[in-house]
């Protein structure tokens, strides 16, 4: 099985804190039932669900849910239509040399921004969407994708397709193992995962700080409210990992259990950075 690190290249992943998540999320599974629902709002790169699931052999079920209806079209891609994926991915670098066309990464990123809700996506074949999302993080600063002004230095630098490939096949076989809600990675507002129904909830929301920068589908300061109130409703565990901010703080202080965690970033220069567990279990 491979390294979990996510599929792609993406800000705010949580390759660093995965053991640690991994330790929280196994023993809060232990006290559900064999048809218990791992669900993830925000799935992203997908480095904690694809190892929670890899690892994790009675967890069966999952609900995968990304609001980026790209991202949501590059796993179902991954999970559909690998076979098709994993040729386009080879074939990539070699049709931007052909292209000569120094703007291909603005065309990208130009394209996918075009992409704000999931009907957009009727607009591009199959498959697709899911590569040029996969190649626009993959060779954009940091990974930053559409947030990004262009790519890396060097051309291609960070794309190599061999890998690439193997990371789309271990994917595939993780998610192809578990019964997924609606076959598929959804593409919905978090709010509608909170359904009834026996399940665990782990939550990566767009950084508080530096959201607008990161992420095209950033919060609103209404939005972080509007996740902490569904989360105070719940009684089912759930683990919340976040940016430490003094408003993030202010909205979880009191009633959830909040741990700081300090994780060595490389985003605009090495740095150690302060991040936030939280949870409604100790």
């Amino acid at each position: 099985m491979m390294r979990q690190s996510g599929l792609i290249r993406y800000p705010g992943g949580k390759r660093k804190l995965l053991g640690e998540i991994m330790t929280r999320l196994a023993q809060m599974r232990r006290h559900l039932g064999p048809d218990a629902e791992y669900r993830e709002p925000f799935f992203g790169a997908g480095a904690v669900g694809l190892a929670f699931l890899g690892h994790n052999p009675a967890a069966r079920n999952a609900w995968l849910n990304d609001r980026d209806p790209a991202m949501a079209a590059l796993w179902d891609s991954v999970i559909h239509k690998g076979d098709s994926l994993k040729v386009m991915v080879e074939a990539f670098p070699e049709a931007v040399r052909l292209l000569e066309d120094c703007n291909y990464f603005r065309t990208l990123r130009g394209r996918l921004r075009s992409i704000t809700d999931p009907s957009d996506l009727r607009r591009f074949p199959p498959a697709v969407v899911g590569l040029m999302k996969l190649a626009a993080h993959q060779i954009s600063y940091s990974g930053l994708g559409t947030c990004a002004g262009g790519p890396m230095g060097e051309e291609l630098s960070r794309y190599d397709p061999v890998r690439l490939i193997g990371k789309i096949e271990a994917c595939g076989e993780i998610l192809g193992s578990v019964r997924l809600k609606a076959g598929t990675c959804t593409c919905l507002d978090f709010e509608r995962l909170f359904e009834p129904g026996e399940a665990l909830f782990y939550l990566d929301p767009p950084y508080y700080k530096a959201g607008t920068r990161l992420y095209q589908f950033a919060f609103t300061h209404s939005d972080h409210e509007r996740l902490m109130r569904a989360l105070r409703r719940e009684s089912r565990p759930w683990l919340l990992s976040y940016d430490e901010h003094p408003a993030i703080l202010d909205l979880y202080r009191g009633w959830a259990q909040i741990d700081r965690v300090v994780v060595d970033y490389t985003i605009n220069g090495p740095r150690r950075k302060p991040e936030l567990l939280l949870s409604n279990h100790p």
